[in-house]
Order: structure tokens, then C-alpha cells, then sequence
């Protein structure tokens, strides 16, 4: 079975993308939060995130949020279902919206209200 393609690597430098991030209020006291605005699309499971966030600590990428706005049910378990990686994935769906996180698991753990 082939792990699901991430399209922001957990671990990379802030620096990979500097210029493609727009801050954002910190969600978590000493990370850094920032929208991905960049030209790149980055693509999740084939589908195209509505908001992507990046969370940096000591600029070195720890978190990535996709928001998916105007879906239901049946996508959220689609994408439960197609998930395959070894990082650690959380998926919420709360009204018309489905979001996913993956990273520092300690760090989606302890702030999963906080995302959500």
C-alpha cells in the first residue's frame, strides 16, 4: 500500500517557502502561523484545499492545516479512507467544512480544539 503524497514536508525550513506565506495570528504561544499563498498548487489526495496553514517552530515546519470548505459527509469519509502515511492525520468535519492536520502529533493533540 503507497503512502499518500504530503505536499508540505513536516521537518522543512521556513525558508522553503518565505515567499509564499502571509502571517497569520499564532494559533499556539511559540509557533508561528502563516497562509500558504503561493503559486504552486498544492494538491491534497487530488483535491485542492480552499485555505492551506503552515505552523512554524524556530522556522521548522511542525504542522500543516488544509481547510476544505462546502463538502460533506461523503468527503470526509472519502478522505478518511484514502489516507495512507505514516505521519499521524487528523480529519474533523464541522458544518460544511473538512479539516485535516498532520505533523507534531503532541502538537495537534494538545491543540485539536484550537485547529477546530
Amino acid at each position: 500500500m503507497e503512502n499518500t503524497k504530503l505536499p508540505f514536508q513536516i521537518g522543512e525550513q521556513y525558508e522553503n517557502w518565505e515567499f509564499e506565506l502571509e502571517i497569520l495570528p499564532d494559533r499556539i504561544n511559540g509557533y508561528d502561523s502563516y497562509k500558504y499563498i503561493g503559486n504552486e498548487f498544492k494538491f491534497f489526495l487530488n483535491y485542492l484545499p480552499d485555505e492551506t496553514e503552515l505552523i512554524f517552530n524556530l522556522d521548522i515546519l511542525e504542522c500543516v492545516l488544509f481547510v476544505f470548505k462546502n463538502r460533506d459527509k461523503q468527503f470526509y469519509k472519502k478522505v478518511k479512507l484514502d489516507l495512507k502515511t505514516n505521519y499521524d492525520i487528523f480529519c474533523k468535519i464541522k458544518g460544511d467544512k473538512v479539516f485535516i492536520a498532520y505533523g507534531n502529533i503532541g502538537l495537534i493533540q494538545g491543540s485539536f480544539n484550537i485547529f477546530f
